[in-house]
């Protein structure tokens, strides 16, 4: 059974979204591979889940980028399974595209490298390759702008400091 409408260009396979944070993950047809799909996804899956609160809990998907594009800031080795790094980026969810579907990954810890597999995607006696991965998430931000926010709260603080160091005189 899929939900979703049919001119729809994801939906939720819902005999194979047992839960979400599981290790199969959560089944869709269709790609992710751009952040309107994204988007798609995570209205898709979050309205699945009205229906099917075991399978996870809502959402929130921040499209990064997709394996195998133009700028794509990291690698990812192998056909059936391997192995996946987003240097600088941490990873809150990801989606194995094989064949016309994709299974749906949560991640904890944001991590910026881990393992994949097309076993969770419909495959015959053969697993399918690996069409592309998409991944969603936050960059890390770089050094610099660590520097600038410490400055800038060290700075207020001075700033708060003097203020508060003026002398007052009452009439």
């Amino acid at each position: 059974m899929v939900l979703g409408s049919p001119a729809a260009a994801v939906s939720v396979v819902a005999s194979g979204c047992a839960s979400l944070p599981g290790p199969n993950g959560c089944l869709f047809s269709g790609t992710l591979s751009s952040a309107a799909l994204a988007a798609d996804t995570q209205a898709k899956f979050n309205l699945f889940n009205d229906t099917h609160p075991a399978a996870g809990g809502d959402i929130r998907l921040t499209y990064l980028f997709t394996s195998g594009t133009v700028g794509f800031p990291g690698s990812v080795s192998g056909l059936t399974t391997g192995t996946w790094a987003t240097p600088g980026f941490k990873i809150s969810y990801f989606a194995v595209n094989a064949g016309a579907n994709f299974a749906l990954y949560k991640l904890t810890g944001g991590p910026s490298s881990g393992t994949w597999t097309t076993a969770d995607t419909p495959h015959g006696l053969n697993l399918r390759e690996v069409r592309s991965i998409a991944f969603m998430g936050q960059p890390v931000p770089e050094p610099e702008v660590w520097t600038m926010m410490i400055i800038g709260l060290g700075l207020s603080g001075v700033a708060m400091r003097r203020r508060s160091g003026v002398a007052r005189v009452s009439a």
